[in-house]
């Protein structure tokens, strides 16, 4: 496989070169489970992904959250913001996408 760029950096020679067979860390180093609801998209992890017109239950989410907490989960909300792609983030504090 041919360097894409090559770079000199402390003695060092660093190539850039395209992942032919790339996969999802998520596939094998998860820290966290991604329990996500949407109409049209496949967002959260397996099991934890809901269709908002026919499977999310709020008592089951409350209980899932109560559960949580019991085992001193950390809790973090995830936003999206969809505007022909979806962009994911985990903070609403310095809004991350370049429109409203």
């Amino acid at each position: 496989m041919d360097a894409t760029e090559t770079i000199e950096y402390k003695g060092y020679t660093i190539e850039i070169c395209p992942d032919e067979n790339p996969e999802s860390p998520r596939e094998w180093d998860n820290l966290c489970e991604i329990h996500a609801c949407h109409t049209r998209y496949t967002l959260g992890d397996g099991e934890f992904n809901y269709n908002l017109r026919n499977d999310y239950d709020e008592e089951r989410f409350k209980d899932m959250l109560k559960e949580a907490k019991r085992n001193r989960d950390i809790i973090i909300p995830l936003y999206y913001y969809e505007h022909g792609n979806i962009a994911l983030s985990l903070s609403n504090d310095s809004y991350p996408f370049n429109c409203r």
